[in-house]
């Protein structure tokens, strides 16, 4: 039976930065697989400037404070700059807990290896468990000195399991199928190099990352509530959340996802459930529903629009 909800029983929790002084913190910290290292401190434009990146991230962090002063007036609890000890908190109040931030994959960085010459020497050891873990997986010696590229080899160990150079093309299920390919061998390396690394597929919170392993640890296996993932890529966290929880309900997302967009959205769910109390999943799609309605007359009007004035086709 679905739980009939109204916005007081709703909580979210935003794990990345939204004022000047947060972001700052944050961009200093320079976290390899955080939003801002990987959308503001890496790539084809990278900001060395802490306050030149958040000019670019301030108008968004804007808008999406306001959506937020809208629900909490609605009646949401609303945890800004939230720690994995918040969100642990949150579950155990709130029916409808929603969490706000960035994915990470378990594709190796650099800051991944505490030790990078441990793990050379383990990589160069025949008799080592990680050279004979990636040997097999790659079905080659792990030779080069390109560590990083011999480890995220080993992940890669099917070719058609490298990253997707346009994964928002990318068919129902695939993106799925590779953070969950990724993650499990990360995890048998891991086994096979205990204290050689650090990281993997995780959840950006106030604190910084926290893995999916440390996250699914906290929640009670007693819990019975649901858990709303707005993060991109996250069935693998939702599957292993239910396996913890199996009582629990979690929505997640498979594709790549924007924070502004499903802030809003959010947004107008809690107003649907302000108006209309009932079950929050129920709630997202008939705001979804209305949405695309708008979207497809927008876009009819936009193809029509050239044929007024024509003889009608018969």
């Amino acid at each position: 039976m679905k739980t009939i909800v109204s916005p007081s029983d709703c909580a979210v929790a935003i794990g990345v930065p939204l004022t000047r002084e947060r972001f700052v913190q944050r961009f200093d910290a320079a976290e390899e697989g955080s939003f801002i290292f990987e959308y503001l401190q890496s790539g084809r434009a990278p900001e060395r400037d802490a306050h030149a990146a958040w000019n670019r991230w301030s108008d968004t962090a804007g808008q999406m404070e306001r959506a937020l002063k809208q629900v909490e007036r609605k009646g949401v609890t609303v945890r800004r700059d939230a720690s994995l000890q918040d969100l642990l908190a949150l579950i155990e109040r709130f029916e409808v807990v929603t969490v706000v931030s960035h994915w990470r994959s378990a594709i190796f960085r650099r800051a991944d290896l505490p030790d990078p010459q441990a793990v050379d020497i383990a990589l160069a050891d025949p008799g080592h468990a990680l050279h004979r873990a990636v040997m097999a997986s790659t079905n080659a010696p792990p030779r080069g000195d390109d560590r990083l590229a011999v480890l995220n080899r080993a992940l890669f160990a099917d070719t058609r399991d490298v990253p997707l150079a346009r994964p928002h093309q990318a068919p129902p299920g695939r993106l799925s199928e590779l953070q969950s390919r990724w993650h499990e061998r990360r995890l048998q390396l891991e086994a096979c190099g205990p204290g050689l690394f650090r990281g993997g597929a995780s959840i950006e919170f106030a604190e910084g990352l926290q893995t999916v392993e440390t996250i699914v640890a906290g929640i009670p296996k007693s819990y019975d509530r649901l858990l709303d993932l707005t993060v991109c890529t996250c069935v693998l966290l939702a599957t292993r959340i239910k396996q913890q929880a199996p009582a629990c309900h979690v929505a997640c997302n498979e594709q790549l996802t924007y924070p502004l967009p499903r802030m809003l959205m959010y947004r107008y769910v809690v107003d649907w459930l302000s108006k209309h109390p009932g079950a929050f999943e129920d709630a997202v799609f008939k705001v979804r529903a209305r949405i695309q309605s708008e979207v497809d007359h927008e876009r009819n009007k936009a193809i029509a629009g050239p044929l007024f004035g024509q003889r009608t086709l018969r």
